[in-house]
């Protein structure tokens, strides 16, 4: 069943194109449609006790995976996912109205600095990546 969170961030080169301002809001919304019932279910099964064995399986999984590619192409394609996670799913869980999506959310952002502690990152939901997208003049401060 972790199939479908797995390709929830593999899918990253279709979603990373909608990652600018104008688009982002709706893409989001299309991968919480897409992707929601899947990590719902996951977290159904896991119930509240097992949320940190399902953060630690979610991880392990996505790095059996970059670390199935060519050795020059590992670091790329953890940090696709480290995007994805930050830009895609991770919102999707915060929006998402069970207490524990968002617990589960925290868990990946502890498991991922666990593991990887230079590359330690904090959750935002929609509301604050919005936010740091620059409008039409960014670079001129507007």
């Amino acid at each position: 069943m972790r199939e479908a969170l797995i390709e929830a961030v593999g899918n990253y080169p279709y979603w990373r194109k909608h990652f600018i301002r104008e688009a982002y809001s709706k893409a989001l919304d299309a991968y919480k449609d897409r992707y929601a019932e899947a990590f719902l279910q996951e977290i159904s099964l896991a119930t509240e006790e097992g949320l940190p064995m399902l953060a630690e399986l979610y991880i392990d999984d996505l790095q059996a995976i970059w670390m199935s590619h060519k050795f020059w192409r590992r670091t790329a394609v953890k940090m696709d996912y480290k995007e994805m996670l930050l830009y895609y799913a991770i919102p999707m869980l915060l929006d998402l109205e069970d207490p524990l999506c968002a617990r589960l959310a925290e868990l990946i952002r502890d498991t991922w600095a666990a593991r990887w502690p230079k590359e330690a990152f904090e959750i935002a939901d929609r509301d604050r990546i919005l936010l740091g997208f620059r409008g039409p003049l960014g670079a001129l401060g507007f």
